[in-house]
């Protein structure tokens, strides 16, 4: 049981290591924990405190949505089957800036499943120092990211390497602030047609050295997350994710997702900074 407080403090120090080392993951996450007597599902109230109170992009799956492998899925996401490196929601003109994935099942018996954390910058900067070429074409370029089902369509364009913009954007060593990847949700070209075949060659270059696993981030590579496990990302166009074909008997293998706005998590950052510093405060006039 906790109150509060010490759930603030704990968001606090969470969301703290998110926007400074991009990533974290925290052990023994109950599935439920109780908050001032009050039961509550442990990481939608983690996401909740961390922006203040509201979470987003619910629009497509709800709020707090489960994953798990159910026969003649919709979608790759709800299969046993492999997920390439990609990113959730590219089709979303405003992606999501915060995203939490909380491991509640992962049954003994099952093999394979594992899931890897890709810095996709590094990989760009390093297209960008081996073959300029398909690194301008990446970024002159716009992809077309899709997601259709019943009652749901979503289009949007944007490159899949984005620079900051400047005097001379014909200048191909700007800074690099954004990586859209998202093979499984990628529709036909909107593009001139002499533009295709140089498109398919940056893209398959690129794709290449994503596959080839040449950037995965340093304690995420080929994490097998456990059950009670809870994995938090901030900066989407930052990272990519995937995840191995698994099989198994009898268990089963279940997680539960949240979107945050970006935004709205700083604000919570700072929030819960003041209250910490509040109780600090607040603890050495008592003493």
């Amino acid at each position: 049981s906790k109150d509060r407080s010490n759930l603030n403090d704990g968001a606090f120090d969470v969301l703290q290591g998110v926007f400074e080392d991009g990533a974290a993951i925290i052990y023994n996450a109950p599935r439920n924990l109780v908050v001032n007597d009050t039961m509550v599902d442990t990481v939608s109230e983690l996401a909740k405190v961390f922006s203040g109170g509201s979470l987003s992009h619910g629009a497509l799956y709800g709020d707090l949505f489960t994953v798990q492998s159910t026969p003649d899925s919709h979608n790759i996401a709800y299969s046993s089957l492999p997920l390439p490196p990609h990113q959730d929601l590219a089709y979303y003109q405003s992606m999501p800036g915060l995203q939490l994935l909380h491991c509640v099942e992962f049954g003994d018996d099952i093999v394979g499943g594992e899931s890897t954390l890709m810095d996709c910058m590094a990989a760009a900067h390093e297209l960008r120092r081996i073959s300029p070429d398909h690194f301008r074409t990446l970024v002159t370029t716009p992809a077309t990211f899709v997601k259709q089902r019943d009652s749901a369509c979503y289009t949007y364009l944007r490159p899949h390497i984005v620079l900051q913009e400047g005097l001379d954007m014909n200048n191909m060593n700007r800074e690099i602030v954004a990586v859209n990847w998202s093979p499984p949700f990628e529709g036909p070209l909107c593009i001139p047609q002499e533009s295709v075949e140089s498109y398919y060659a940056a893209y398959y270059a690129f794709e290449r050295m994503l596959d080839n696993h040449s950037s995965v981030v340093d304690g995420m590579d080929d994490s097998k997350l456990s059950s009670s496990q809870l994995f938090t990302s901030e900066k989407l166009e930052e990272y990519l994710k995937f995840s191995r074909e698994y099989t198994w008997d009898d268990g089963r293998k279940l997680g539960k997702y949240w979107y945050l706005i970006i935004d709205e998590c700083c604000m919570g950052e700072e929030d819960l900074l003041s209250k910490k510093l509040t109780k600090k405060n607040n603890n050495g006039n008592n003493r």
